[in-house]
């Protein structure tokens, strides 16, 4: 809708400064460049010949507001002229500066794509004794390559201790965090002169060679690592800023993230936001809601009735009212079978369309009012589309192939693919323990009994019965 704004206001701007250049050539050019001031250099190119066809109609101003950005740009086009020659000026200045550099020795080589003409302000050095010299850009590169591979791709939330759902002791997330040597590591971008150096880059450095909002990634992400190498207990990450909070204990599930800049309050143990009273395990993830909504769309779109127009085939649904349908684009049709029917003669389709002013016609099977059994949707077919959907989905997404069986069903049994279980969890329990519907079978049980030594030793024992006492 951004975009759409854009280009209604560029090419109303530029129809006002060029207003004898036809509206098509002036939509043209947009088309082509899709900036205001890319048209603008073309149309500034052209002669007079091709301005004076002139103009028959005016194009009317947008009815939207006009976009920051396209505001900027048009303030930017009246003083093009001064830019140029002001780049044109600092270009002449830079090569008699480098010409007489050369003369001095005064110019450094890049270590890593050696260019040899870079001035004092363009070169950066690693820390080690001889101080290799680099340019801004391979620093950048190699900064950016080297934190991509194992700074920015390094799972902090794991790594403190997040763990999964099931995480419920510290001991589990001592197990879980990496070594410290190995994690510090990360955020130390070495030297890549050939050599072998063993220097590395300071954070002044870095500075100079990343922009900005890598550059605070960087210092956010290194402190967090330094956080968790110095055996601080009880710290854990914001999912959504890698800001360390220092937890009371492992008992505290809930992380509220201190970063002015973020204030995000989510789940220790998933990192999802916070869901109390849900367990992380009933809480629907972001990749289900996209799978459920998908789903969802497919069988809406088998279950609703649309317009037998070709050329419109507008989705509509019947709240009240009788079967004669009058789609916007002008098409009668029946909403029971939807067939085009006679817009002047409308209710001669129907069996009883005398209740319409119209000549009831026995042959049809459809009716003024109501909705007959064999006109309902089957739910077979629709649970059909929908299984179809699942199946095409998981193979577009293969990441998803990994969804454990609850959590696909539990998708399942939101589109209505499966029946809800009636039974509530403790009567289930109930109900396996006393052997009836819904108990576990005997392999469950024996694995059970081999997990839960207790229970094994409890059921080799025979129970003792009762005996009856002799009557005096």
């Amino acid at each position: 809708a951004r975009e759409a704004t854009y280009n209604l206001h560029a090419v109303h701007a530029l129809s006002v400064r060029f207003p004898k250049v036809p509206l098509k050539n002036l939509r043209k050019a947009f088309l082509k460049h899709g900036a205001f001031s890319a048209v603008l250099r073309e149309l500034e190119s052209y002669d007079g010949k091709e301005l004076a066809r002139g103009r028959l109609a005016h194009l009317p101003v947008p009815p939207c507001e006009v976009p920051r950005e396209l505001v900027r740009e048009i303030a930017m086009a009246s003083k093009s002229d001064v830019v140029a020659s002001e780049l044109q000026r600092r270009r002449v200045d830079r090569k008699q500066m480098i010409n007489k550099l050369k003369r001095i020795g005064g110019l450094n080589t890049c270590g890593c794509c050696f260019d040899d003409e870079l001035t004092e302000d363009q070169t950066i050095y690693c820390n080690a004794p001889k101080g290799h010299t680099f340019c801004i850009a391979c620093v950048k590169n190699t900064a950016l390559t080297f934190f991509g591979n194992g700074l920015f791709a390094q799972n902090l939330y794991e790594g403190a201790g997040g763990g999964g759902a099931s995480s419920s002791s510290s001991s589990s997330a001592a197990a879980a965090r990496p070594s410290p040597a190995a994690k510090v590591a990360l955020s130390t971008v070495l030297c890549p002169h050939t050599s072998g150096c063993q220097g590395c880059f300071s954070d002044a450095a870095l500075r100079l060679a990343l922009p900005a909002r890598d550059f605070k990634r960087y210092t956010s992400r290194s402190a967090a690592l330094h956080a968790v190498a110095s055996g601080i207990q009880g710290l854990a990450p914001c999912p959504a800023c890698d800001y360390m909070v220092e937890m009371s204990g492992m008992g505290e599930g809930v992380i509220r993230c201190l970063d002015p800049d973020c204030g995000k309050v989510s789940c220790r143990w998933c990192g999802e936001d916070d869901h109390r009273p849900l367990r992380c395990d009933e809480v629907e993830k972001d990749s289900e809601a996209k799978l459920r909504t998908f789903i969802e769309e497919r069988m809406t779109e088998e279950a609703a009735r649309r317009c037998p127009n070709p050329g419109c085939r507008k989705a509509y649904e019947k709240i009240e009212g009788c079967n004669k349908i009058t789609c916007p684009c002008g098409t009668s049709s029946c909403y029971l079978c939807g067939t085009v029917i006679d817009s002047n003669r409308p209710y001669d389709h129907f069996r009883d369309g005398n209740l319409g002013g119209g000549t009831a016609d026995k042959k049809s099977r459809c009716t003024v009012y109501g909705e007959p059994a064999w006109a309902k949707r089957c739910s077979a077919a629709v649970k059909r589309k929908a299984e179809a959907a699942l199946e095409e989905y998981l193979e577009a997404h293969p990441e998803l192939r990994g969804l454990e069986g609850e959590r696909l069903a539990r998708v399942r049994r939101n589109v209505g693919l499966e029946e809800a279980s009636a039974a509530p969890p403790e009567k289930r329990r109930r109900q396996e323990r006393a052997g009836g519907p819904g108990a576990a079978s005997p392999a469950a049980a024996a694995a059970a009994a081999r997990a839960n030594p207790e229970r094994r030793q409890r059921q080799a024992q025979p129970q003792q019965q009762q005996q009856p006492q002799p009557q005096q």
